[in-house]
């Protein structure tokens, strides 16, 4: 008999796809009156149509729906992209991001001291340039129109917290993290570096960590004289420093500053790729500057008795995760090719793909950490991939062995879709369980 979190994930699911869907079909307006495409199956035929082929045409999308009872045309699937369509599709995963979340924690101490692990990071997504007017892009060639994804990812949990969608021309610094649960912990890139945003977390009793950006002021106490970063660091005599400063030209935000030094061969790249970028500009880089390259420098508000500096610069690589999540978007569910059509039909795969991408975190997450063997999420979709046949039975059965076969999914990922372990280069996930051990 399935365990009853099967049974729990089943339900969710039904109830996402059965209940709530033909409601939000309605409100937004994409069923009207009585017809025989459903949104329930709208949107079945295209989870599954897009699950089992990314690239699916319409005439293949045309097939799944009559294996669910309903006889089309490609050219009759096409009219129904329109902008209805695009806020059902729109509200429909909204409402999967609020109801498919988990409570299964990941079981590694130095992170459950915290009531989430949340990382922050945006990728863009290039559009036909008949669309620049909606969606502008950066404006270089072939890229006019476009779209930039914000996702944070909750690791905790491994679950997608919070989506949303900008002109890919919008700068990062310009969006503020959705959620700030207190006691949470927030990844940031340089990116998305910006003294208002580390202000609102510490002000709610959320934490931070950040990479410092290159010019911020820093000084040893308000109303003091700016430090010299540069020569801060020349006075170091080991590899690892830490001080408590002020950050920000009017000194606004006291943090912790953690310095580390690099490898030399990684200072004289970036020293290399300096120098090209300065000529490529018309100028030259300052002794400053390239003495700043030795060092990666971060700050956090995080207080020391919770996390040390070596702890701090240890779970700080958990941001590559967020990279992982949008290449497996981008290269397995085909984010990044959703193009050659019209601007709702490509809205309604954005928004159908990242639904696909939230049921995949869900149903794997709580196996991510199985006696230290470590979940591979893109080998998770292609075997989830291989499942596209078995869940159109289940929903031909009014998704009664549907329990059943999310444990058997269960098993199959516990057996095939584990990590390789890599004595030379382990994970950041297998560095931190080690960690703690």
């Amino acid at each position: 008999m399935p365990q009853p979190q099967f049974s729990q994930q089943a339900a969710k699911l039904q109830h996402l796809l059965d209940h709530v869907s033909p409601l939000l079909a309605r409100q937004s307006g994409f069923v009207k009156r009585h017809s025989k495409l459903t949104g329930d199956i709208f949107i079945k035929s295209l989870v599954l149509g897009w699950l089992k082929h990314p690239t699916a045409s319409l005439s293949t999308l045309t097939q799944q729906a009559a294996e669910l009872g309903v006889c089309l045309s490609p050219q009759g699937l096409a009219q129904r992209f329109n902008p209805a369509t695009v806020a059902y599709t729109q509200a429909l995963f909204a409402q999967a991001l609020q109801s498919m979340q988990t409570q299964d924690l990941v079981n590694i101490p130095l992170l459950t001291q915290f009531t989430g692990v949340y990382l922050l990071d945006s990728t863009s997504i290039t559009l036909p340039s008949a669309l620049q007017n909606t969606w502008a892009g950066c404006g270089g060639p072939g890229a006019k129109a476009g779209l930039k994804m914000h996702l944070t990812f909750e690791y905790l949990r491994g679950q997608i917290s919070a989506i949303d969608l900008t002109d890919s021309k919008r700068s990062d610094r310009l969006y503020a993290p959705p959620q700030v649960p207190v006691g949470s912990l927030h990844l940031f890139d340089l990116g998305y570096f910006k003294l208002e945003t580390f202000e609102r977390l510490d002000q709610q009793q959320a934490f931070f960590i950040s990479r410092l950006r290159s010019g911020s002021v820093l000084s040893s106490a308000p109303g003091q004289k700016p430090l010299d970063v540069a020569a801060l660091c020349q006075s170091f005599s080991g590899d690892e420093y830490e001080c408590r400063l002020w950050v920000g030209a009017k000194a606004r935000l006291g943090v912790r500053v953690l310095f580390r030094r690099c490898p030399t061969a990684v200072a004289d790249e970036r020293r290399r790729k300096a120098h090209a970028a300065a000529k490529r500009k018309g100028w030259n880089c300052s002794a400053k500057h390239l003495a700043l390259l030795d060092w990666n420098i971060f700050i956090t508000n995080v207080p020391e008795e919770r996390l040390s500096l070596a702890q701090v610069l240890q779970i700080y690589p958990l941001r590559w995760q967020i990279e992982l999540l949008f290449k497996l978007c981008k290269s397995q569910l085909g984010l990044d090719q959703v193009r050659g059509c019209g601007e709702h039909r490509i809205l309604t795969q954005l928004y159908i793909r990242l639904l696909l991408c939230v049921v995949l975190c869900h149903v794997s997450a709580p196996l991510r950490l199985v006696q230290q063997h470590e979940l591979s999420l893109p080998k998770a979709l292609m075997l989830l991939s291989g499942y596209a046949e078995r869940l159109m039975r289940c929903c031909q059965r009014s998704w009664t062995s549907l329990p059943r076969l999310l444990s058997r999914f269960a098993r199959d990922l516990t057996r095939f879709c584990q990590k390789t372990r890599r004595k030379t280069c382990p994970s950041t996930l297998a560095k931190l369980t080690a960690y703690n051990a």
